[in-house]
């Protein structure tokens, strides 16, 4: 359970988008209770899972000057304790179910939402009453909660992007409360206290102001009574305060700059549009598709393939009160903003005096109509976009009538909103233009392990409930088919008929780890190549094809495989298999694509020069590995002299050599039947001959020794560690299903589920993330933990990570701990497939890893089936206090 702040969603999809997600098939239910609390039911069967999602009109509109940041802070005391709940027994009682949970706020609202087996809906019920009815907000857990939050603040203030966003905003917005970041400003944090939370919470947490919405395996009826049960008691409320000072008309031009620490230009352009429901917002969001959506959008073309930047995009941000429409793009190092905000404006210009043609608009539409059907994929999702539609728009049909509205949008109510809207009288125009200082990095003995000074419990009174078997198609009787062709490519095929999509995954044994030596990156840039051109297709005719029929293909590149990733709807499987094979056989490698992707991937490493994190990791992973280890990463140099070196023969001979159907998986889940798949899969791959690669070689990695690595990046308000060493865990390890708990309950559970969150996060306050790990694949790799602390804590944080090191060595776990683990590892696990991606996903590991087609049925009784000793013998042989490896990096040490 990690609590959040949806604030990012704005700069990358922009909130009409989330919204235009849900068209809802099966009927909703939908009552209200005399205390004026809204209940939305949606029946879906597909599993044995079901989503509770509550929903206040209550976020950071809501707010004033000097209260700023109050209902994000409030999202989190909830989890503080009730009445009827003490501290930390609603995240005990959730994980020993299984459960997946978070909170949310917005600028609109805050959200909790569960993820359980259905027949556990009455507990998270009764909890989520308690915590509308009962909250109690203590000052003193609001003290060490507050450090945590600031913790959060510090980690957005480190991402130039977010920085940019928050400046920019407090310019659109002169006296409207969106005018604040959604986490507030620090100053305000600091000074809320306990008595003005719970004011703030008695006005705005009652029935009348909230939407509870249940979506899975219930019946309406059934589950409707059991809401009166646990919510039909509580008292109706005045109705809460919900004004907020409109926003004046822009009369000029505003401009912002942000100085810092940092290696990219960015640029983010702002115009004022509406409310959500006005009428020229359908047009809005087709001219956002239009406009900076896609390969084939304007800002892409026109900015991203001329090499002006390495990005670009547009957005639309539609609220309860007046929102905004946005563009803007990152220009690579050494290069201005100047161009590419000539090309944003030209181009919103163009769309003013021209409107655009039929095949924009019926493009934008198909892949808005699209987005409703794969939105139906997961419960979740479902409850999310039904929650968000009824709280912001007022209603949970919004986003059909929004589509209606967007069917009837000609060509020229495009032009017209631009004319209206995208105006140099209403517009803000931010600019992030960093500024650079060299790191350092030093090196010095690790600090002595201490002996742990605290006694950390279960709650006794809490009986561990057994996790059920849920899942979607997982807990029920399900249809896998694998098939091996006579090329060597294995086929694995599921049914899934509970919507009309399909989503296809390939792996290739094709990851950074076969980089050849010198040729850092080679794997990274094939794989971003194969749709930027083929022997029969250009790249502009392959995204044609793609965006035409809103399919969508990507690929990522892992250790050991590179993926590829295909969803369509079902009509379209042989569209996506056809482009898949293409891609896969025929990449052309076009001379100038390379030169453009060498450009965006140097200047994305140039961008991760400047984050904290990723120069922990990498110092970290230098560090634990030896030269010549699989699993270990370049320098940053290093990999620019890789990318700088690459040839198209290099490229090429890269891709002949990995790219084989011998090492080739394909995993289609969806609305497909097998036969039909197989004879698609025979068509496009059958005749493809190819030899097996050659495999990785894993030499012996020794104990390290301990080491403090660190790189000093100034301006960063907080300063990522990395902390490890090796560990000779493999994914098909007899053991590793006990390692795995081990890790859990030490940090795999993250902030709110491991003792190493409770220790440094609760007890402590002193970081908002913090998790452990295992490199556990093919071959080993390291054990580490990671947490983000703002620069005074730094020792502190260390040495109470080292501590718990020293304890889970030395003192195990308890046989409670393990059963919760389980419990919540099983339980999850099931939750996560809730969509055809995950479900292909599962079985591409499971084939890879040789764990067998029925892998996803046996995971539950794999955790069970470990005992206590085999986890604390785990314990034993993985963690390593002496042998330890600190990598900081950030603004550390301090300036005198």
């Amino acid at each position: 359970m990690t609590h959040a702040v949806r604030a990012g969603r704005c700069i990358v999809l922009g909130f009409l988008l989330s919204l235009a997600l849900g068209v809802f098939a099966a009927p909703v239910s939908e009552s209200v209770l005399p205390n004026g609390l809204r209940v939305l039911i949606k029946e879906s069967h597909a599993a044995p899972v079901v989503v509770i999602d509550v929903w206040y009109k209550v976020g950071s509109r809501n707010e004033g000057p000097g209260f700023t940041g109050a209902s994000h802070l409030l999202e989190h005391m909830t989890y503080k304790g009730t009445r009827e709940f003490a501290k930390d027994d609603m995240r005990n009682l959730t994980k020993r179910n299984g459960a997946i949970d978070n909170g949310a706020t917005f600028y609109d609202y805050t959200h909790y939402y569960t993820t359980i087996a259905s027949d556990r809906l009455p507990l998270v019920l009764r909890m989520e009453a308690s915590r509308m009815s009962a909250a109690l907000i203590k000052q003193s857990d609001l003290d060490s909660e507050r450090t945590v939050v600031r913790s959060e603040l510090e980690g957005h203030e480190n991402d130039p992007g977010t920085l940019l966003f928050q400046q920019t905003m407090a310019a659109v917005y002169r006296v409207h409360a969106y005018r604040w970041p959604v986490v507030g400003w620090r100053a305000d944090i600091e000074h809320i206290t306990a008595e003005q939370l719970r004011g703030y919470y008695h006005s705005y947490y009652q029935p009348n102001n909230a939407t509870l919405v249940i979506v899975g395996d219930v019946k309406t009826a059934q589950a409707l009574q059991q809401v009166r049960q646990y919510f039909g008691g509580l008292k109706r409320e005045l109705p809460p305060p919900q004004w907020t000072t409109p926003e004046p008309p822009q009369f000029g031009e505003r401009r912002v700059t942000v100085h810092r620490q940092g290696k990219l230009p960015m640029e983010f352009i702002a115009w004022h549009i509406p409310a959500i429901h006005h009428k020229d917002i359908p047009a809005l969001t087709l001219l956002d598709q239009i406009l900076g959506s896609g390969r084939l959008s304007r800002l892409y073309q026109q900015i991203v393939e001329t090499q002006q930047g390495i990005s670009a995009w547009s957005g639309t941000m539609v609220r309860r009160d007046s929102g905004i429409f946005y563009a803007g793009g990152v220009a690579a190092p050494g290069q201005t903003l100047a161009p590419i905000e000539k090309t944003i404006f030209a181009e919103v210009d163009r769309l003013k005096t021209t409107p655009p043609n039929n095949e924009e608009i019926a493009r934008a539409l198909r892949q808005m109509q699209a987005s409703l059907i794969y939105g139906r994929d997961s419960v979740t999702d479902q409850a999310d976009q039904l929650g968000e539609a009824q709280t912001v728009a007022g209603d949970w049909r919004y986003p059909d009538q929004l589509l209606d509205k967007m069917r009837t949008v000609t060509p020229e109510d495009i032009s017209r909103v631009a004319r209206t809207y995208l105006t140099e009288d209403n517009r803000t125009v931010g600019i992030f233009q960093p500024v650079t200082a060299s790191g350092v990095t030093k090196t010095a003995p690790a600090p002595a392990p201490a002996q742990y000074g605290s006694d950390i419990r279960p709650r006794a009174e809490f009986a561990t409930t057994p996790a059920p078997a849920v899942g979607t198609a997982v807990a029920q009787p399900v249809h896998r088919t694998r098939i091996v062709l006579p090329n060597g490519i294995v086929l694995l095929v599921q049914e899934n008929h509970a919507n009309t999509t399909v989503a296809i995954s390939a792996n290739l044994k094709a990851g950074r780890a076969y980089d050849p030596a010198g040729k850092t990156g080679a794997a990274d840039m094939v794989a971003n190549l194969l749709d930027r051109g083929t022997s029969t297709r250009s790249s502009r005719e392959i995204a044609q094809e793609l965006e035409g029929a809103a399919a969508e293909i990507t690929s990522n590149t892992g250790w050991e495989t590179v993926g590829i990733h295909g969803k369509a709807l079902s009509g379209d499987s042989e569209l996506l298999l056809r482009n898949i094979a293409d891609q896969l056989r025929h990449a052309s490698f076009p001379t100038d694509e390379i030169e453009k992707m060498r450009a965006q991937m140097l200047s994305g490493l140039e961008n991760e020069r400047d984050d904290p994190s990723n120069n922990a990791r990498r110092a970290f992973y230098r560090a634990v590995l030896p030269a010549g280890h699989p699993y270990r990463l370049a320098s940053f140099d290093e990999e620019a002299d890789g990318l700088k070196a690459l040839t198209r023969a290099d490229l090429t001979a890269f891709y002949q050599a990995r790219y084989t159907p011998k090492s080739l998986v394909l995993a289609v889940v969806g609305d497909v039947q097998v036969d039909a798949i197989r004879a698609l899969v025979t068509k496009y791959f059958g005749d493809w001959q190819g030899d097996a690669p050659t495999p990785l070689v894993f030499p012996a990695l020794p104990l390290t020794k301990p080491a403090r690595l660190v790189t000093t990046i100034p301006d960063k308000s907080e300063v990522d560690i990395y902390v490890g060493s090796t560990a000779p865990l493999h994914r098909t390890s007899p053991d590793y299903y006990a390692a795995e708990i081990m890790n859990f309950v030490f940090g795999g559970g993250g902030a709110l589920n491991s003792r190493l969150g409770n220790v440094i996060r609760d007890q402590h306050g002193l970081a908002y993330t913090v998790y452990s790990d295992f490199h556990a694949s093919t071959g080993a790799g390291p054990w580490f933990a990671m947490l983000g602390v703002n620069p005074v804590n730094v020792d502190t944080a260390t040495k109470l990570l080292r501590e718990e090191v020293t304890r889970m060595r030395d003192s195990g776990v308890t046989q409670q701990e393990i059963d919760d683990a389980v419990a919540y590892l099983t339980g999850a696990y099931a939750i996560t497939l809730q969509t055809n991606d995950a479900l292909a996903s599962t079985l591409m590991d499971a084939e890879y890893f040789h764990l067998g087609l029925n892998y996803p049925e046996r995971v539950t009784k794999l955790y069970r089936a470990v005992t206590r000793a085999q986890v604390n013998a785990a314990a034993k042989k993985y963690l390593h206090p002496d042998a330890l490896i600190e990598s900081i990096a950030g603004s550390y040490p301090r300036p005198k």
